[in-house]
């Protein structure tokens, strides 16, 4: 029957989730366990020293705070909650190339004090060099399934939305019960990374 199939056809699309949704990422994918995310983002063309440009993950417990220093994933700490996180650094791996970084999780094995799951990208010594997300052009964070190889969703930031800050928070995965659910949030934050680290009980030193 040919209807089932492109049914079919169009559940296994990668749902783009605009900024300012939130979608269950569990009814997206029931089977999800070894989940990747991946980020990448484009310059926009200017003369001056190029941005450098770092993810950093917090997992945070339900008052909104690391539970440790381990829980601040990044470039220093590639691993987090005994190896239920992984930041893979520049690997390209999986559905589709050009990701700039990839973090793996296996989402069966994070410790349930784990609530939030929440994805920065940051300037690296944005504030020194005078640098701020008007000179990316666009960035995306995209969630794929290891096992399937399949993009589930993700989430595309563009020009009109990137209006400074040297910090971005793009999204964030909450946890509902037994379920997952995937937040949009693509939101420049000014004071960068040292405030919001701070924030959520990170004191940050040269990051």
């Amino acid at each position: 029957n040919m209807s089932d199939n492109k049914q079919e056809t169009d559940e296994k699309k990668c749902t783009i989730v605009k900024i300012g949704e939130r979608v269950s990422l569990t009814e997206k994918d029931p089977t999800m366990k070894e989940m990747v995310v991946g980020l990448g983002w484009q310059f926009k063309g200017y003369e001056g020293e190029p941005l450098d440009l770092d993810v950093r993950v917090f997992l945070l417990d339900k008052n909104d705070l690391t539970r440790e220093d381990d829980d601040f994933i990044f470039y220093n700490n590639l691993v987090g909650c005994n190896g239920a996180v992984e930041h893979t650094g520049d690997n390209r791996i999986g559905a589709g190339s050009g990701d700039d970084e990839t973090i793996k999780f296996n989402l069966s094995v994070i410790p349930f004090d784990v609530v939030k799951i929440l994805f920065v990208i940051t300037i690296y010594k944005g504030d020194d060099k005078g640098q701020d997300f008007t000179g990316v052009n666009s960035a995306y964070l995209r969630i794929f399934n290891e096992n399937s190889n399949r993009e589930i969703m993700r989430v595309n930031v563009d020009d009109a939305d990137l209006t400074g800050g040297t910090a971005l928070k793009i999204a964030e995965l909450e946890r509902m019960g037994p379920k997952w659910e995937f937040h949009a949030i693509g939101e420049p934050v000014d004071g960068g990374l040292k405030e919001l680290a701070e924030k959520y009980g990170i004191v940050v030193g040269e990051y």
